[in-house]
């Protein structure tokens, strides 16, 4: 078995992590003693890249020694070069980051740039000026130096970019290169023609119930320019980037009685970008203060007594803790993210199989890789409003979850019906409208998908403390320890 180029998995973290560990190391030796500091690139990266579907590893008889991020533009770094010109700044291209290896393999490079010109004709990459061994490697194989960039936290770096007349799809095929570039094709196809329009004019297209339109200008014309925006409140956020972009739509589009009847405020003077802009920043910050992290007890609410190992109380406070938490976590996920959530708890309770990753993916229209890194994503945010609550505080509830907390707390042997009522209300946001279903990839499509009915009595069935344990099984929670997280 030869060396293969695929596209990693959340199961492949761990490896990962030590290819990039090792590359550091041969970072340090080679004098680039700055690149790659403080902790970066983390986990979070490496997940945020298999999201997007543009992380990927090299095996070598089914080892992995490699890694690299191979996305598409825009890059948001790029939109500004320094000290001279990108050869080609008008068409689209892919950048290649995060490059790393083991000390062992040699030719990594070259089989990333095989895999990548099969993909894309036109790519840029940027490296640190002490990082000589990436320059050679760089200019060897046929990059033109370009200028100087700067990351978003100002950090220098060289740039440099390379134009094939064309892709070259290689005949023996290392990752499915030609059904990868069909599905470029296809979900570019749609966009094509909104390609050299003004920004400007687009309010007229979309007011006549164009939601492609909208849809196109979102996640491909403004993307660089809300992303920056992003980054201002994603502290304070629960959902990535996508999520929230994909929620932003149907808020733009929904948000009055007839859609985007918000738009024919807009005067003929005013840019329609800068509005837009401006909406979104609205949005973020109407989104980051409904959750931001509380990180004391609220004043209004009766601190919880912390939990001891042979306190006759236990139950209670476990009761408590558990109503807080669904009424909490409810409150700041988005209806994907609370359909997993309540889907998950319903199994605890039934004591049911769990439905299998690729099925629930398949149910909500998400691809498998995007709904393990939602699933990684929900679970850490469970486990830190876990924590705050052990720890003794309480989160902040509006009205809405107060009464559901309370409702939880009052009658947790019918905590099934509460909860089944929620995701019966949850699959009904799901559900797009016709215009619109087909541009919502992340969000469930009207076809028939089938919520499976109570099959128990209207009692749970199932202790607090069964429940307790199954939840931290859940969440992956170090039973010798409830304070502290388990490794894996």
């Amino acid at each position: 078995m030869g060396r293969t180029v695929r596209e990693a998995r959340p199961a492949d973290i761990t490896s990962i992590m030590q290819v990039m560990e090792a590359a550091k190391k041969i970072m340090r030796s080679s004098g680039n003693m700055h690149q790659w500091e403080d902790g970066y690139p983390s986990e979070a990266v490496i997940f945020s890249d298999m999201e997007k579907h543009g992380g990927f590893v090299i095996e070598d008889t089914g080892r992995i020694v490699g890694y690299f991020a191979f996305l598409p533009s825009p890059e948001p770094t790029y939109s500004m070069i320094y000290n001279g010109e990108w050869l080609d700044d008008i068409q689209s291209y892919h950048v290649i980051h995060r490059i790393a290896s083991n000390p062992d393999v040699h030719g990594i490079f070259s089989d990333i740039l095989d895999f990548c010109f099969s993909q894309d004709a036109n790519i840029r990459i940027d490296t640190h000026i002490d990082n000589h061994i990436m320059q050679h490697n760089i200019v060897k194989h046929g990059f033109t130096y370009c200028g100087i960039i700067y990351l978003a936290n100002g950090d220098e770096r060289l740039a440099y970019q390379k134009l094939n007349d064309e892709p070259i799809f290689h005949q023996e095929n290392r990752w499915n290169s030609e059904s990868h570039r069909a599905d470029l094709l296809s979900t570019t196809k749609e966009t094509i023609s909104y390609k050299d329009i003004p920004i400007a004019q687009f309010v007229d297209i979309i007011l006549k119930g164009d939601d492609e339109a909208m849809y196109y200008l979102l996640h491909k014309r403004m993307k660089h320019l809300l992303y920056e925006r992003y980054q201002d409140y994603s502290h304070n956020l629960y959902d990535d980037f996508d999520d929230v972009l994909e929620d932003f739509f149907f808020y733009v589009r929904e948000s009055s009685p007839t859609p985007y009847l918000a738009l024919q405020r807009i005067k003929k003077t005013e840019a329609f970008d800068n509005w837009l802009l401006n909406t979104f920043r609205n949005y973020l910050n109407n989104r980051s203060e409904k959750e931001s992290r509380i990180n004391f007890v609220d004043k209004e609410c009766e601190q919880i007594p912390l939990l001891t190992e042979d306190s006759t109380s236990n139950g209670e406070i476990k009761i408590r803790i558990v109503s807080q938490l669904i009424a909490y976590a409810l409150q700041v996920f988005y209806p994907r993210g609370r359909f997993i959530f309540l889907r998950s708890l319903l199994t605890i309770l039934n004591e049911q199989q769990a439905m299998p990753d690729k099925e629930m993916a398949e149910a909500l229209d998400m691809s498998y890789i995007s709904y393990r890194v939602t699933l990684h994503h929900m679970r850490n945010n469970v486990r830190c409003f876990r924590e705050k609550l052990l720890r003794g505080e309480s989160l902040r509830l509006d009205d809405k979850q107060k009464d559901l907390a309370k409702h939880i707390y009052d009658d947790f042997p019918n905590l099934y019906p509460i909860l089944f009522d929620c995701y019966i209300q949850c699959i009904d946001t799901l559900k797009t409208s016709a215009a619109v279903k087909e541009l919502r990839s992340q969000y469930m499509e009207e076809r028939g998908f089938v919520v499976h009915e109570p099959s128990i009595s209207e009692q749970t069935h199932i202790t607090i403390t069964r429940f307790w344990e199954e939840l931290n099984q859940w969440l992956r929670v170090d039973k010798n320890n409830p304070y502290r997280l388990s490794v894996n």
